[in-house]
């Protein structure tokens, strides 16, 4: 994010946004997205296809509606820490 001197309503998603961007292969595994989020410490990226044609966005709410899936479909965990598979860092 660069230093900006303008008021709160008139910054542009280009003041706000990291650069530069990272984007995340189409065929990369959600697991490996996720890791790439984390360690850039953001919370989405483009999505690009072999062409780099942006063919979509990754978000954290991707991850957070998986894991919510997990959970109502998957065993439930009550005593111990349970995880996601996409979130333990093989």
């Amino acid at each position: 994010m660069k230093p900006f001197f303008k008021s709160l309503r008139s910054l542009t998603a280009g003041d706000l946004m990291k650069q530069p961007v990272q984007t995340i292969p189409q065929e990369m595994s959600f697991a490996a997205a996720g890791s790439i989020l984390q360690r850039d410490r953001i919370s989405g990226a483009p999505v690009i296809d072999a062409s780099g044609r942006c063919v979509g966005v990754i978000s954290t709410t991707d991850f957070l509606g998986t894991a919510a899936k997990e959970h109502h479909e998957g065993p439930h965990c009550l005593e111990e820490p349970c995880f996601s598979e996409w979130q333990v860092d093989v």
